[in-house]
């Protein structure tokens, strides 16, 4: 009765609210687009809108309209969180790399003293791209004061990873944890490293058979731990799409999901170990939809496959992604880091990883770890991300956006299985050349500048102070090394099948502290795989190798290879071309002098003469080309210079000047990696 009254008067209440919106006018999608044409041209109304690399149109304005079709059968993305985190809006997790297993841990220590919540660990038995661990010993060094039911620990192995797992359990078995207190992650995942090393020890199915072999005893030994990390970052490191990102790892989880549960695990039991890495970049909307749309297809894919309602629901964590990073200027990845940050937290992420700011040029300072902390605790304490639940629902923009982003990933996805799955896609190379289309278009947007690059391809400053870091080469020649031993596999038991956890329970249980990663490889080796590796790159290599040319001239010769720009006119008449011309060659690390202004062709001339240039880009006004740009190019030619450039594009006004032999145009939308290398060449400089 009394709710009945209570609804009533909330009725009557919301009657009596006034309508603002009442007294302006009706507004149409119409409407506004017929004001916008009154201010920009049709072209410049083009430029309004936005493709991605997937084919998806992002408009300028999103209304009502724009919502049809949206949110019907959607469900509300609330991650399952441990109790660990349970009252936090995500996981702020640290990733240790140092090759030095002590030093790392004095990291991993101060990260969780100062504001993370769980640490992700490389181990590389090498220590060429991560900590250097290859004995039970060494990881109980780098894990030392680690309380582990507290701290979460992911593993991210390069290689070798059955045997270094075996010694993770190892540990963990030493320790007084309870099994049930342990919400760490193994970090398996043999198809994402089978891409990045191109090769393998053992058929592709007898990884998959191993792994399954470890998640089969992780579920029943600690059930609250998962055994597969499903990471996108090879794949995106290598320029895949968004949507391709999403499909490829949804294609993973299927091959991985058939294989853990033909070796005896339910599906709910099988979709409980699987975790998903997503990368996140500087484009913030698109990260959101991203991640919202990979709680979607893991949802259909889960349903599809019998799972129950807690088996739909996705742990998905975020890293802020390695190829966005730059080397020049680093400080700008603090600000692309935030983005990526920020678009993880608002998509849903369980648990996001923020690289520091000099990941790209060597290990992390204290610092740079600090920052990437820091970045976290204050978009979750002071900007109170992550106190709702999505939310970006309801957004015309983020809903369409991940209506669609989940539509074309679930194509990309359909195809792969059309195709038997991703393994055979793998092995034919398919979707590695799917992957490389893309990133092949990108890199042609970047060299265009048309994806600009902020303190690399746009506003570089070439005088700017190299920053301090520790490089990895030094610091794995220092690191503390075990004792060379001579292997001695004598009175060892022979490795079962993989099947039930028979094999990593074996493995385990014949660890010791003096047993070495790599004492048993040989009896793990079958038969060598060899696919197309994707390689990693990042999106500023092109432009930043350029710079690392015009350094390496500048030791040698005692400057910088230098531009001569040759202004004509009054300073309104070249100084935009001007700023261009230097903003642009910049970029390369060219230093610029210039003449100040007149139109004195001698006077120019001599100045060209007196510097030490031997590249001319001329810049005035269309119009005050074809009065003195012919003349002067003869006069500077008399001087023999490598190349003469003209500032601008080629039209009607400016087509005479071909006659000259002086056709290099430079202007907007030009492809400017190619000017620049070109430019190297002409000057004998080699890259």
């Amino acid at each position: 009765m009394w709710v009945t009254k209570m609804q009533a008067n909330a009725k009557k209440q919301n009657e009596s609210i006034m309508k603002f919106s009442d007294d302006f006018p009706r507004s149409d999608h119409q409407t506004w687009l017929e004001l916008v044409q009154q201010t920009l041209s049709k072209s410049a109304l083009k430029k309004l809108k936005s493709t991605t690399y997937d084919g998806l149109e992002v408009q300028p304005l999103y209304s009502m309209q724009n919502s049809q079709g949206i949110g019907e059968g959607l469900t509300p993305r609330k991650a399952k969180k441990p109790i660990h985190i349970a009252n936090l809006a995500w996981d702020i997790e640290c990733i240790s790399t140092h090759p030095d297993a002590y030093k790392a841990n004095q990291e991993i220590l101060e990260d969780l003293e100062k504001g993370a919540t769980s640490i992700g660990i490389k181990i590389d038995p090498a220590g060429e791209n991560g900590t250097r661990i290859q004995t039970v010993l060494e990881l109980k060094t780098l894990l030392s004061g680690v309380f582990l039911n507290l701290a979460p620990i992911r593993l991210n192995m390069t290689e070798q990873c059955l045997e270094t797992t075996a010694i993770f359990l190892k540990v963990l078995a030493e320790s007084d944890i309870n099994a049930n207190d342990f919400f760490g992650n193994f970090g398996e995942d043999p198809l994402g490293k089978l891409i990045v090393t191109g090769k393998t020890s053992s058929p592709i199915k007898c990884l998959l058979d191993r792994m399954a072999d470890i998640s089969f005893y992780v579920s029943n030994k600690y059930p609250n731990a998962k055994t597969i990390n499903i990471s996108s970052e090879p794949y995106h490191n290598a320029g895949c799409s968004e949507a391709q990102e999403l499909a490829i790892a949804m294609a993973t989880s299927t091959e991985y999901l058939r294989s853990m549960i033909k070796s005896g695990l339910t599906i709910d039991e099988a979709c409980d170990q699987v975790c998903f890495t997503l990368t996140a970049d500087a484009d913030i909307f698109m990260s959101i939809a991203k991640f919202r749309a990979a709680h979607e297809l893991w949802r259909n894919i889960a349903l599809a496959s019998g799972a129950n309602e807690r088996g739909s629901i996705a742990t998905i964590n975020g890293i802020s992604a390695p190829r966005i990073l730059s080397r020049r200027d680093p400080w700008t990845n603090i600000l692309r880091t935030t983005s990526a940050c920020l678009g993880a937290s608002i998509g849903g992420a369980d648990a996001i990883t923020i690289l520091p700011f000099e990941t790209a040029s060597g290990l992390p300072s204290i610092l740079g770890r600090r920052i990437a902390r820091n970045t976290q605790i204050i978009l979750q304490e002071e900007a109170s991300i992550g106190r709702v639940i999505d939310p970006s629902a309801g957004s015309w923009m983020i809903e369409s956006l991940t209506k669609q982003l989940t539509e074309r990933a679930w194509l990309i996805f359909q195809g792969f299985e059309a195709n038997g799955g991703l393994i055979n896609e793998i092995e034919s190379g398919s979707l590695q050349r799917l992957v490389l289309e893309t990133a092949e278009i990108r890199e042609n947007n970047i060299a265009c500048r048309r994806e600009p690059i902020t303190g690399v391809s746009e506003f570089a400053d070439i005088y700017e102070a190299p920053i301090k870091i520790e490089e990895r080469a030094k610091a794995k020649a220092s690191r503390t090394t075990s004792k060379v031993r001579k292997k001695d596999n004598a009175g060892l038991i022979p490795f079962p099948q993989p099947g039930k956890g028979k094999l990593i329970t074996t493995l385990t249980e014949s660890t010791t502290n003096q047993t070495l990663v790599g004492d048993r490889t040989d009896e793990l080796r079958t038969k060598e795989i060899k696919v197309q590796a994707l390689p990693p790159v990042r999106l500023a290599e092109g432009f930043e190798k350029l710079r690392t040319t015009s350094e390496q001239y500048e030791l040698k010769n005692g400057r910088k290879p230098q531009i001569f720009i040759a202004n004509i006119g009054q300073p309104a008449d070249y100084t935009t071309r001007a700023m261009f011309i230097t903003n642009l060659f910049a970029t390369g690390g060219f230093e610029i002098k210039s003449h100040s202004n007149g139109t004195d062709l001698a006077q120019i001339c001599t100045e060209f003469q007196n510097s030490v240039a031997q590249v001319v880009v001329i810049c005035s006004t269309d119009d005050l080309y074809r009065t003195y740009a012919e003349e002067l190019i003869k006069k500077i030619k008399v001087h023999k210079p490598a190349i003469i450039y003209v500032a601008g594009e080629k039209n009607k006004k400016t087509e005479f000047l071909a006659k000259t032999d002086t056709n290099i145009f430079v202007g907007d939308g030009c492809n400017v990696l190619n000017l620049l290398t070109k430019t190297f060449d002409v000057l004998g400089i080699k890259i």
